[in-house]
């Protein structure tokens, strides 16, 4: 083989090479994309209310038309690139092994929504990206006498009460209180 010959081989397996990592990132980037969709998130949720009760919550059902989306509250903010990604990574790979090995009816989904199960699935950055104003205009007696010693707890507490109004449980107020 010539000098030519070898450097023609070379520069061939480069280009083939830029244009597989170059394929291989848009179909990294749409299956993010796609992942990260409700439709998606529902399809396999195990969780029997999980999409009821987002479509009853303030966090869709808002005055404004502006819908939350699960990844919005369930995962790190998209603009944390690597803590975001395994994350994302981790939480997928827990539903799916949920979803292939466990019996959802077994599962005590009333624990579950509790405010210290709620650490686990649900990330202080991603509230603090909508909940940037604890005095609206628009806030009651009540929420302006609350808000001042808001913090993500009671954020999630608020939750936690709401979704298991939904589904027809009784908080646990004394865990609540803690």
């Amino acid at each position: 083989m010539t000098d030519k010959t070898i450097k023609r081989k070379h520069y061939l397996l480069f280009i083939a090479g830029g244009l597989s990592a170059i394929l291989i990132l848009v179909l990294l980037n749409k299956t993010i994309h796609y992942t990260s969709t409700n439709e998606f998130c529902a399809s396999c949720h195990v969780h029997p209310h999980a999409d009821a009760t987002w479509k009853l919550s303030p966090h869709h059902n808002t005055r404004s038309g502006v819908s939350v989306n699960c990844v919005d509250c369930h995962l790190p903010p998209e603009d944390q690139k690597l803590y975001f990604l395994t994350r994302k990574a981790y939480h997928g790979m827990h539903d799916l092994y949920v979803y292939l090995t466990k019996d959802s009816s077994e599962i005590d989904w009333v624990e579950k929504r509790s405010v210290d199960a709620s650490k686990r699935f649900v990330y202080e950055d991603g509230c603090k990206k909508c909940h940037t104003n604890l005095f609206p205009s628009t806030l009651n007696a009540l929420g302006a006498e609350s808000h001042p010693f808001a913090t993500l707890k009671t954020h999630r507490v608020c939750n936690v009460i709401y979704m298991l109004g939904i589904i027809g449980a009784k908080p646990d107020w004394q865990a609540l209180r803690s």
